[in-house]
């Protein structure tokens, strides 16, 4: 917050920072003006009639319809430079991050520490996906979760993987 004592005070914090104060003040009284003639042109003229949204609702249901959904979060440990001696203690590793998730442990901080997926540092955000979009064995162990429910662990060919729902969005219309 800056406290200038005056108007001119303000003025030469403005010169000194590049801003020319007429084309400040010009601006300024364009944005008011634009803003008053849209208020009272526009805003007081729109009038939207709750019949005829409905009737356009009811009449556009179809369209409006949304597959199911489910938006996931991974852990990815990865297995994909590892040797074949190195394979067990990667595992060790994905079931060290469940074992902290299941005892109450953020899953997107440990996402963010830990996951060799790109996505770790969004905290395992994969987004949102159709369940019969998805590959089998991954629809498989999401559809046993709960919202916030993590899966056991599975092996990809990228790694461990480790699933999170965070969101179920049933089919149908809004």
């Amino acid at each position: 917050e800056m406290k200038l004592d005056s108007l001119e005070a303000l003025e030469r914090t403005m010169a000194a920072q590049g801003v020319n104060v007429q084309d400040y003040k010009q601006d300024l009284r364009d944005h008011l003006l634009t803003q008053m003639v849209m208020q009272r042109e526009v805003s007081g003229k729109v009038f939207v009639d709750s019949e005829k949204v409905r009737h356009y609702y009811l009449t556009r249901r179809e369209e409006l319809a949304q597959p199911e959904s489910v938006r996931l979060r991974e852990i990815l440990v990865s297995t994909e430079k590892s040797s074949p001696a190195e394979l067990p203690a990667r595992e060790e590793r994905v079931r060290e991050l469940l074992g902290k998730i299941r005892k109450g442990e953020k899953f997107e901080d440990l996402a963010r520490e830990y996951s060799d997926a790109p996505t770790g540092v969004d905290g395992g955000e994969l987004g949102y996906f159709e369940p019969d979009k998805l590959a089998p064995a991954i629809r498989e162990a999401v559809g046993k979760l709960n919202v916030s429910g993590v899966s056991d662990p599975m092996r990809t060919q990228q790694g461990w993987l480790v699933l999170q729902l965070v969101e179920h969005r049933a089919a149908g219309v809004p």
